[in-house]
């Protein structure tokens, strides 16, 4: 029987852009195959996995299943499993949110480990959307469309207003609270994701511009990141920032046989609202016909994260397409160039 010789430092820290960590020759006996466990629902605030089976044998005894996150050089263990037949396991994430996962199995008589490494990642909140504002001289009618979140217990509007020739708000986050940062945003409601509509009467004068957002959130939940803001919307439609022009440079593998990595120049100005990454099996050079015959992978709300693993339904010695779509606070939007990517056989 051949085994993995490998030591477990190397096993969960390997190249932190690439993050696959099972390429090894094919006649191994047995090697962890981490993937996602579709048996499961998708959440926005868990990920399922699962992982092959260590059979026993008479010459090395199973010692455990060591989940861990490795997603920083500060790695973080999440659970030793001593039963070699539990192969699936629930983390807990937050909404939005990209982690590396190492399961490493380890063996109590001999320095043999296996391991793979993996990115998981959930979806973040769904926010409020097409919301719709009628102004009139002393109020304003605001109308949206509720989040698609069934789980939102609280929702907040947030009113700006500036004077003739000052900028256009910002919309500013501190990741540590969820909180805006700015000063010149002004709570004007509060209630829940039953409520889709909204008359503002106060305080409207002709000689201000007023602009809107709504935040939903769960409210006592251990994650401050369960929560979304939407896109800033304008009285005046016309007052929108448009959004700054930046080149992407995405790369794309051709050397995988299940997952296709993405890499990408990040969007670094303060406007950022979220990416969205679009993949169709469709030749094409069109965006759009990427988004009528393909599909929208994932939306990122880290402005940081600047790559992405695509294991979903992949395939082998498959071709797929490419783009990533960046928004700024005020749903203006940019498209990269679309690139091919490939899987080996």
């Amino acid at each position: 029987m051949i085994f993995i010789i490998i030591f477990l430092l190397l096993s969960c820290n390997e190249n932190p852009t690439i993050g696959i960590s099972n390429e090894y020759p094919t006649n191994l006996d047995y090697s962890l195959n981490l993937d996602w466990n579709n048996n499961e629902p998708k959440s926005i605030t868990q990920v399922n996995i699962k992982w092959n089976k260590w059979e026993e044998n008479d010459s090395i005894s199973f010692s455990n299943y060591h989940i861990q996150d490795v997603t920083t050089s500060s790695v973080k263990d999440i659970e030793f499993i001593v039963n070699n037949s539990d192969t699936t396991y629930v983390i807990d994430f937050a909404a939005g949110t990209f982690l590396k996962i190492c399961v490493v199995a380890n063996f109590t008589n001999a320095s043999y480990i296996s391991s793979d490494t993996i990115q998981f990642f959930t979806q973040p909140m769904s926010p409020v959307s097409n919301i719709l504002i009628d102004a009139q001289p002393l109020e304003h009618s605001i109308n949206w469309d509720a989040s698609r979140e069934n789980n939102v217990s609280n929702l907040i509007i947030y009113r700006s207003y500036i004077e003739e020739g000052d900028d256009n708000p910002n919309l500013l986050i501190n990741p540590s609270n969820g909180m805006l940062e700015q000063d010149d945003w002004d709570i004007i409601y509060e209630g829940n994701n039953s409520d889709t509509s909204l008359i503002d009467t106060t305080n409207i004068f002709s000689d201000y511009k007023y602009f809107y957002n709504i935040k939903v959130q769960v409210e006592g939940s251990d994650n401050i990141e369960n929560y979304r803001y939407s896109i800033i919307s304008p009285a005046v439609p016309e007052m929108i920032n448009l959004i700054t022009d930046h080149v992407f440079n995405l790369n794309v593998s051709d050397n995988f046989e299940d997952a296709i990595i993405l890499e990408w120049e990040t969007y670094t100005h303060d406007d950022f609202y979220s990416y969205e990454i679009w993949r169709s099996d469709v030749a094409t050079t069109s965006t759009e016909t990427i988004e009528n015959d393909g599909e929208r992978l994932v939306e990122i709300t880290n402005k940081n994260l600047d790559y992405f693993e695509d294991r979903l339904a992949i395939g082998s010695g498959k071709k797929w397409y490419y783009f990533i779509r960046v928004y700024n606070n005020y749903g203006q939007d940019l498209d990269s160039e679309i690139i091919q990517g490939d899987t080996r056989l």
